[in-house]
């Protein structure tokens, strides 16, 4: 391959390069990132900059270009390897560098010795691929320490693009140490071009794929979000059961279920008895702590498919999928025996019991079960409270 050919693809690869890191500058600079993102804009940086020297080295000189382009190349491995750790895991993973960071002063040190002492360019070509090549597969192989990383298809296509490219730098270090004595290895080594074109299609995927790393991790932020906020608007804060709203859209969904599949439904409502003078009597912070303790109560109480809700000031109802009357007037006798007994709250010794409403699904939808258990439920406090009334 002669000295135009090689020319043309620098000069293709150095402006196709740098106006990636550029928009992955402007990426770091205006959008949101994370921890990763500025070594690999670092790195890739680097890369255009070693690329730069190499090219313009009839300007800057060719021992110049030795001398600075060889820190960048390595610096390129380096970088990337710190941002795979960072962005995998941020809280750890400096050490990890010290390996990289010996070999690559190691390598210069044969470079400039080598320049400085020997002038043989099989023995600096050779240390130099070899150098690049580790540690770009030394970045590659972080990725597969995280099962994140080893799931997703983007890390992949970037962990196959720099591992090609280390593989093709390590056979050139290899095949320099071994063959005859080249004069001027950038116009005589036939890998030379090969890995050239390679680093230019491996570092085009390696942006394309930091650049589309970020995207996904903040789809999966906004996602999470998204979700914390429903979890939150429809939980109640205090008790950490389902409120009204929440309530509502679970039993709504299990009622088309018991109604396709034709599977009967019950509905408790209960009503703690007097609670009103708890609050007047010991304070409203007493009276929030009975209500998150009413609140574990049921959840330990009821069974995995039950739904549980607070959906009044201290009025909850349990909706129990697959469960006639009489069974769910059962679970209510139980959870009413649980809830009688005097609970020590803050210092406080508080006697609670509570009423109970139960109701069954006869071909009416979710409000016509609830008024009829709330009407059963008021007829229990009507004939005197701490009872389980389950017919009109």
């Amino acid at each position: 391959m002669g000295p135009l050919d090689l020319n043309t693809i620098l000069i293709i690869g150095l402006m196709l390069h740098s106006a990636l890191t550029l928009a992955m500058l402007q990426t770091y600079l205006t959008r949101k990132t994370y921890p990763g993102f500025r070594n690999w804009t670092a790195g890739v940086g680097c890369w255009v900059l070693a690329n730069a020297v190499v090219y313009f080295r009839d300007f800057v000189g060719n021992g110049t270009a030795l001398l600075v382009g060889t820190p960048l190349l390595f610096l390129v491995g380096i970088f990337l390897h710190h941002g795979f750790i960072r962005f995998y895991d941020p809280e750890n993973g400096r050490r990890r560098l010290v390996p990289d960071v010996a070999v690559a002063c190691l390598g210069l040190c044969i470079v400039y010795w080598n320049y400085f002492a020997q002038q043989d360019s099989n023995v600096r070509v050779c240390a130099n691929s070899l150098t690049a090549g580790f540690l770009l597969l030394r970045a590659v192989s972080e990725t597969f320490r995280f099962p994140c990383a080893r799931r997703s298809i983007i890390q992949f296509n970037i962990s196959l693009s720099l591992g090609l490219m280390a593989l093709f730098l390590i056979v050139r270090g290899v095949r320099v140490a071994l063959g005859p004595s080249l004069p001027r290895m950038q116009f005589g080594d036939p890998m030379l071009g090969p890995v050239l074109v390679l680093g230019l299609v491996a570092v085009v995927i390696a942006v394309y794929g930091f650049i589309s790393l970020m995207h996904a991790r903040l789809e999966e932020e906004l996602l999470d979000a998204q979700a914390r906020l429903r979890e939150q608007a429809n939980t109640d804060a205090l008790t950490g059961l389902l409120n009204r709203r929440g309530f509502d859209e679970i039993a709504g969904h299990d009622l088309r279920l018991a109604t396709r599949y034709g599977h009967g439904m019950s509905l408790v409502m209960f009503d703690l008895d007097h609670f009103k003078i708890v609050n007047d009597t010991h304070g409203h912070a007493v009276g929030d702590e009975v209500l998150a303790a009413v609140g574990r109560l049921c959840m330990e109480a009821t069974r995995d498919v039950d739904v549980v809700a607070r959906v009044g000031g201290e009025e909850f109802v349990v909706l129990m999928p697959q469960t006639g009357l009489e069974d769910a007037r059962q679970a209510a006798e139980r959870l009413r025996r649980m809830l009688k007994r005097t609970w020590e709250v803050a210092g406080a010794e508080i006697v609670i019991s509570a009423s109970f409403g139960v109701a069954e699904l006869d071909g009416g939808g979710l409000e016509a079960m609830m008024h009829c258990a709330d009407s059963r439920l008021y007829k229990a406090k009507r004939e005197g409270r701490d009872r389980v009334c389950a017919s009109v």
